[in-house]
């Protein structure tokens, strides 16, 4: 049986890995207090078997083939001389280059997550998000508003402005022409400005697919559309008998068409008196809507179109045609692109109007609109309760603080993330000194229990047999 150690007395790297193999495969006949010593040598083992490794020439060797063919794969052929060329400036590689950015050598930092500092964090971010809830809280409070819903409002009489017993919803049934409504409100305490006016919609599903997708957006941009092209995004609002309907689609189609007048009541010799409220109808979308997204034709010629199927004549008229509306004509009607940038929600708001407080008189200039009683008078043109629907529709009047409309939702967001936080903090502190101490239980039952000799006697009482095991595995590797 030829012998293959070396001078040392160590294995050669021939039977390495077969001696690795056998003694991996008896570990577990070996007794509990033997295998900890096994795994000590075992390392020592697989340490000698990685530096025979690393001074193997032969591995080096190949490594070098594979290093000259990986870099003759980049190298290019001139296609002037048919010569392969090795220099610097004609070697195109995938690696990239050795800096310390592109390699990932950047000097790094990772947090080590123990107990302490994961309570701490919990109880800081916490107490943040409870603080940053409050605040908003508190200011969301201050905001005030005035809703009035006005979906059951009664008709007016044009001439005595007295209420009717009518219903403005009955206005389709009854096919009449117009129908106004006039409702009385009462400010108990002064609003502080800039003011707001929004219109609401509640039961109305702007977050459908196929409503949301019914829009052609190169025609809002002023461009000429086929009819194909028409129908190929607007259908079946595209257009009627051949004639292209402007604007087209379900989202233009449904566009909200009430109009709003506010009147403050002022006493003048025991006479009440109207005194109308200016609202500003100009800026309320977008900056980026009305400079990149709607432009009317070259010619703002829209008498070639057809008007949508469900609004009116007026509407049309006042929305599309009319070029001294105060809120712009065309594409470009302030109201329209309002309405064009569909909700996510099926209650909604969306703004009508700023209203203007410096426009009453004996204000001083001041924007504040002062306690008082007041008038809303509203042009009843949008059609939204029938036999089987009923979308109730409201007038809101508010003002804003640093953190925009008066929205609740966010600020209990963070108040009950902080919460949860704090919770899991208090949890957490109850809970782990228990488990330390059990863990420190169990462990000194085990070495209660295994009565296990120190660490100097262990070694000299097991190193012989280890040694007895090594010599027997090399032996039969051998043999």
């Amino acid at each position: 049986m030829a012998n293959d150690n070396d001078d040392h007395g160590q294995p050669s790297t021939s039977t390495s890995t077969t001696n690795q193999r056998k003694i991996k495969k008896h570990l577990p006949l070996v007794n509990r207090s033997t295998s900890e010593i096994v795994r000590t040598y075992q390392k020592r083992f697989d340490s000698t078997i990685d530096d025979y490794n690393d001074d193997d020439d032969d591995n080096n060797d190949k490594r070098k083939q594979q290093q000259h063919s990986f870099d003759e794969t980049f190298i290019i052929e001139d296609n002037v001389d048919g010569k392969m060329i090795n220099n610097n400036n004609r070697i195109k590689t995938n690696r990239p280059p050795n800096s310390r950015w592109k390699q990932q050598r950047l000097p790094a930092w990772q947090p080590i997550l123990k107990p302490t500092s994961v309570l701490i964090s919990f109880i800081l971010f916490g107490l943040f998000c409870i603080v940053i809830g409050v605040v908003m809280f508190i200011s969301n409070q201050k905001i005030q508003e005035i809703i009035i819903d006005y979906t059951d409002c009664h008709r007016i009489n044009p001439i005595t402005n007295i209420n009717q017993c009518e219903y403005c919803r009955d206005r389709w049934k009854f096919k009449w022409e117009n129908c106004e409504c006039l409702l009385n409100f009462t400010i108990n305490e002064s609003i502080d400005g800039p003011l707001f006016l929004y219109y609401s919609l509640n039961g109305f599903y702007q977050n459908h697919r196929r409503y949301v997708a019914s829009i052609d957006r190169r025609q809002l941009m002023g461009e000429k559309r086929s009819l194909e092209q028409i129908r190929s995004d607007c259908y079946p609002y595209s257009d009627i008998d051949g004639k292209i309907i402007a604007p087209c689609g379900a989202i233009a189609n449904s566009m909200f068409s009430d109009t709003f007048q506010l009147r403050r009541i002022v006493q003048n010799n025991h006479n009440d008196q109207p005194e109308k409220i200016h609202i500003w109808e100009k800026d309320i979308s977008w900056p980026t809507d009305r400079q990149n997204l709607y432009q009317n034709p070259s010619d703002d010629n829209f008498q070639s179109y057809a008007k949508p199927i469900n609004w009116s004549q007026n509407l049309y008229d006042d929305t599309i045609l009319n070029k001294q509306n105060e809120a712009g004509f065309g594409y470009i009607n302030e109201h329209f692109m309002v309405w064009m940038r569909p909700a996510a929600f099926p209650i909604f708001r969306k703004l009508w109007g700023r209203i203007d407080c410096r426009s009453l008189n004996n204000n001083n200039n001041i924007d504040q609109l002062p306690k008082g009683s007041y008038q809303l008078l509203i042009n009843y043109d949008y059609q939204t309760v029938t036999d089987h629907l009923r979308i109730s529709k409201k007038v809101i009047i508010s003002n804003m603080s640093w953190m925009g409309g008066k929205n609740s939702f966010l600020s209990i967001l963070y108040m009950v993330v902080g919460i949860i936080l704090i919770l899991i903090a208090i949890i957490f502190i109850i809970i782990f000194p228990k488990i330390k101490s059990n863990d420190n239980i169990d462990i000194c039952q085990q070495h209660n229990h295994q009565n296990l000799p120190t660490n100097s006697e262990q070694n000299q009482q097991q190193e012989p047999e280890i040694k007895n095991h090594f010599q027997y595995y090399h032996s039969t590797s051998q043999s």
